[in-house]
């Protein structure tokens, strides 16, 4: 078979099965899509979220069958990268949340939405998995070479201190 050949018929195979698969993949994440809805109704009625807090929320439903998130996420995840590598943390996003329960709620409601839009382009969920892989190995070899260089600044100013001492101990 000739190379035309072969890359008409993987063509053929991928227009078969790409909506089977999606078929599924949405099938699969049915539950979780229940659930992300249940949650959010529950979480709009609280007293202990703000109301900002409530309108993304409702934003975040909204969205929890939208393909094109994934690619936004490849998009922007670089610069909270840049933004890590900057600072020693990221802001807190549910710092004005106090309660406990609600707070571990609100977490549960964005892993719920992550594998929901994560169903919706499988592609591009697997591209930013693999992003995140890779720029958290960048960002711990930083930290490393960091950590390693601020020891070995302490350990050089500790030698010229103590020569310096030494030096005038012997004056």
């Amino acid at each position: 078979m000739t190379t035309a050949g072969w890359i008409i018929l993987i063509m053929a195979g991928i227009a078969v099965a790409h909506p089977l698969v999606m078929r599924a993949l949405m099938e699969a994440a049915q539950p979780t899509r229940l659930e992300l809805a249940d949650l959010a109704s529950e979480l709009v009625l609280r007293d202990d979220i703000p109301e900002r807090h409530k309108k993304i929320i409702s934003s975040i439903v909204d969205d929890a069958f939208e393909w094109k998130f994934m690619i936004f996420a490849f998009c922007v995840t670089p610069g909270f990268a840049i933004m890590r590598l900057r600072r020693r943390s990221l802001p807190d996003p549910f710092e004005d949340i106090t309660g406990a329960e609600a707070r571990q709620k609100m977490g549960r409601f964005i892993e719920l939405f992550a594998i929901s839009t994560a169903s919706a382009n499988p592609l591009f969920s697997i591209l930013v998995t693999v992003e995140f892989l890779v720029l958290f190995s960048i960002l711990n070899l930083t930290r490393i070479l960091n950590g390693n260089a601020e020891h070995l600044r302490t350990v050089a100013q500790r030698v010229v201190l103590r020569t310096e001492e030494r030096k005038h101990a012997t004056t």
